[in-house]
């Protein structure tokens, strides 16, 4: 499949928007997008995802990880790779170090309730938590991978996190409202009040069955 000049100049608007909310710095994020049934367009290697232009956009195949272009993809893209396969409801995913998200990751996120107001529930759901590995290793991705399969939203521990979704801009409003609820928990500290159980379900619920 031909990827469209469209196409890679509507990806490479979609990860320069990451910088511009404050999502990532330098080199640190990457994203990847389905374009094709066996085909994802991904970040390349040490590019800047607040400079990206069509020319840093690696193509590579899905099912087996060849690079169909010239250009090297992320060294996280065994991850990206690996969701997309095990998600077919699932074309985005975005590898993100936001300030106020990455510090609760440095921490202990195990013992934080992120449901400080409604669109965590409604747009993210549960947070899933992965322990550190090596960035770019197999252990990472497989870990990822696996817990990818209930969560949208990932903490990767002494790291970052990673966002899924069905399109660029769902994804990214994912990372940004995520990184606003963690910033509200540190602003906030003992003073902020999570949502009650009884109503993260009713919210939970209500988008289940919007998005039927």
């Amino acid at each position: 499949m031909d990827v469209s000049q469209k196409q890679s100049d509507n990806f490479a608007a979609a990860c320069r928007m990451t910088a511009d909310l404050g999502l990532l710095r330098c080199s640190s994020g990457n994203m990847s997008w389905r374009v094709g049934d066996d085909l994802m367009l991904v970040s390349a290697t040490r590019k800047w995802l607040g400079d990206l232009t069509a020319d840093d956009i690696s193509h590579v195949r899905i099912s087996d990880g060849k690079v169909l272009n010239n250009s090297l993809p992320s060294t996280e893209s065994l991850f990206h790779r690996g969701i997309l396969k095990k998600r077919r409801d699932a074309n985005v995913v975005l590898h993100f170090q936001s300030p106020a998200a990455t510090t609760l990751a440095c921490g202990n996120p195990e013992n934080v309730n992120f449901n400080v107001f409604v669109e965590v529930p409604y747009y993210i759901g549960d947070v899933g938590i992965v322990p550190p590995a090596e960035p770019g290793s197999q252990e990472l991705a497989d870990a990822v991978i696996d817990i990818s399969a209930k969560h949208d939203m990932i903490i990767l521990k002494n790291h970052g996190l990673v966002a899924i979704g069905k399109d660029l801009n769902e994804t990214i409003q994912k990372a940004a409202f995520f990184e606003l609820a963690c910033d509200v928990i540190l602003r906030g500290g003992n003073n902020t009040v999570p949502i009650t159980p009884e109503l993260v379900d009713r919210i939970k619920q209500s988008a289940a069955n919007k998005a039927v």
